[in-house]
């Protein structure tokens, strides 16, 4: 392993990470020692993931209208590192939390490859068993009052800035994007691992919210994240650091 290090050393090699929380590991593993490392976040194209009217999506979708959705979704649910067993105890902490006027108003939409139809949901639901495209994903997240991101262990997920890109609110765990991602109070929640009825009555503050504030958070979310996943600063952090790389090799 030390000779493996040793060599790194002699190259011109620069460990990239796409997050603070992996950047961090990174920088304090030992190749961070004799290599370069730099964190660029990645890019998210805002082509497709932008704000839509809720309405038209709810019809394009099949979905009812005027509901408050709550959407979440992953390929593989039983994977425990996607917190699924988690999230549907917080969900139940919720409804018990909710009055039953809003209770019956909510609408819990999932993407997923699997069937998990065997769940006993505490509020009506509906998966979306596929979503053709980029463009049928932005109008799910569209179409949300809030994306819910129960991940456990995640190098992302990516769906927390398509969602924020949409315009709307996320609640997270505080580990991998989410913490880069979100600001409390201002585009959603990030909620210690563990805290599942924090967790709960974050989603309810998004769920209760007057349509002022909830507009204020969406506008928030789809600004913040136009900069932050920006394929124009990927592309030009990218730029910078082969520039870099570049003259290191040449002035060697």
């Amino acid at each position: 392993m030390q000779a493996k290090i040793n060599w790194l050393g002699k190259t011109n090699i620069c460990f990239v990470s796409s997050t603070s929380e992996i950047d961090a590991e990174l920088r304090s593993s030992a190749l961070a020692k004799v290599c370069k490392t730099k964190l660029v976040m990645l890019a998210c194209d805002s082509a497709y993931f932008a704000p839509g009217d809720k309405n038209a999506a709810a019809r394009d979708l099949k979905l009812p209208e005027n509901k408050k959705i709550i959407f979440f979704g992953a390929q593989n649910m039983s994977d425990p590192r996607k917190g699924f067993k988690a999230l549907m105890e917080a969900l139940e902490h919720l409804k018990k939390m909710l009055p039953a006027a809003i209770a019956e108003k909510i609408l819990l939409v999932y993407a997923s490859k699997e069937d998990i139809e065997t769940v006993s949901f505490p509020f009506q639901h509906i998966r979306l068993p596929f979503l053709q495209g980029e463009e049928q994903l932005a109008k799910a997240y569209q179409v949300a009052t809030v994306f819910v991101s129960p991940s456990l262990e995640d190098a992302g997920p990516m769906m927390i800035a398509e969602a924020m890109l949409c315009g709307t609110p996320v609640v997270a765990y505080d580990i991998g994007l989410a913490r880069d991602a979100i600001v409390n109070g201002l585009t959603g929640f990030t909620i210690p691992k563990g805290e599942i009825v924090k967790f709960a009555s974050c989603i309810r503050g998004i769920l209760e919210m007057d349509p002022d504030n909830y507009d204020n958070m969406s506008k928030a979310c789809s600004k913040n994240a136009s900069v932050m996943f920006s394929v124009k600063r990927e592309v030009e952090e990218y730029g910078a650091l082969f520039r870099e790389r570049l003259k290191i090799k040449q002035d060697a």
